[in-house]
């Protein structure tokens, strides 16, 4: 509920079309529509960058067969690409962690908590880091941090452990898995660095954003491998 609070107030339409050829005409009709000042403060989000290419090219064609002039365009990103765009707009923001340094992050975080007595279930190899990496992403892209990740499953899991045998070690395993995503967290701020789950509370404790109008035309990462997940429409 705190981080809800710090949302600006937003209008949220949507916009429904009967076919594909009427989805790229509300696309080509929205994201010119406007000031010049509207339209370079609009975001498309898309799913690649090729298809962020096919619209720039649609909408090239289409406004310039209209009126040929100069033309305005806004942003047209991917989901990874309107999230750098945010992180460049931060000011005084903390670097960017790469995807090879979160792996050896965790790793390290991982055999932190083993010394600590928290070993993880299965012996660490590179696949199974970029699993737990994975599964962290997926807890934190919904909008759950690791202290609600641990209560609710070791809640569920405690339940059965009278009367299932496999459900014996898991809360134990839960509770590895949580002593190595805390200590990944506090590895991470300790180097001054932040992930997308970072970048997202910095963005939302930000005064202002590079987009005041953003057209969402990928589903939810549910429908597709390049659709937004909760986290995402918080931002």
């Amino acid at each position: 509920e705190a981080r809800r609070a710090v949302i600006a107030p937003r209008l949220t339409r949507l916009v429904r079309v009967p076919d594909l050829a009427s989805f790229r005409r509300v696309l080509v009709e929205r994201a010119v529509s406007g000031t010049l000042a509207h339209i370079l403060h609009r975001a498309i989000i898309v799913p690649s960058h090729a298809a962020a290419e096919q619209l720039r090219r649609t909408l090239e064609d289409a406004r310039l067969a209209a009126a040929p002039a100069a033309l305005a365009l806004p942003s047209i990103l991917t989901r990874g690409d309107w999230r750098a765009a945010l992180h460049d707009a931060l000011a005084g923001a903390a670097p960017a962690v790469d995807a090879f340094e979160r792996e050896v992050l965790l790793q390290a975080a991982c055999r932190s908590a083993a010394a600590a007595g928290q070993p993880p279930p299965f012996t660490i190899r590179p696949g199974l880091v970029t699993e737990m990496l994975a599964f962290y992403d997926g807890v934190r892209r919904h909008g759950r941090t690791v202290a609600d990740f641990e209560r609710v499953a070791t809640t569920a899991l405690e339940r059965d452990v009278d009367t299932d045998r496999g459900a014996i070690r898991m809360p134990d395993h839960t509770r590895s898995l949580a002593a190595a995503f805390r200590r990944y967290e506090a590895l991470l701020a300790g180097r001054g660095l932040v992930d997308e789950h970072g970048l997202t509370a910095a963005v939302l404790a930000a005064p202002s954003s590079p987009f005041s109008h953003v057209i969402v035309a990928v589903s939810d990462r549910a429908g597709e491998p390049g659709g937004l997940w909760p986290s995402d429409f918080d931002l």
